[in-house]
């Protein structure tokens, strides 16, 4: 029972120090990066950036289709309805204003 308590002992031991010794490889081994290529990098990865690109992409766009297709808008302005009868008389549409209004953005 001695033998084979010692035997795991050993055994765990060897196992620990080969774990340990293939950890430290591995750390050994890590990348050297450059400055241009963690730019490259952070910019590739970074959703943030990239939906800033897109915004900036899509108001560029904007600049250069905002007087190729102007699109005209139109409107009536009307003031002066009788909501209630005066001196018993009601006319809702006598004293009506109307203003038409026409705007073509260029």
């Amino acid at each position: 029972m001695r033998v084979t308590t010692l035997f795991v002992r050993r055994v765990s031991r060897a196992l620990l120090i080969s774990a340990f010794l293939v950890a430290q490889s591995f750390a050994q081994q890590q990348q050297v990066f450059t400055w241009p290529e963690l730019k490259a990098k952070f910019e590739a990865t970074n959703p943030t950036l990239k939906a800033a690109q897109d915004n900036i992409a899509e108001s560029r766009a904007e600049e250069v289709t905002a007087y190729l297709r102007p699109n005209p808008d139109f409107g009536l302005t009307t003031d002066g309805f009788q909501i209630s009868p005066n001196q018993g008389v009601w006319r809702p549409f006598s004293g009506v204003f109307e203003v038409p209004t026409l705007s073509y953005l260029h």
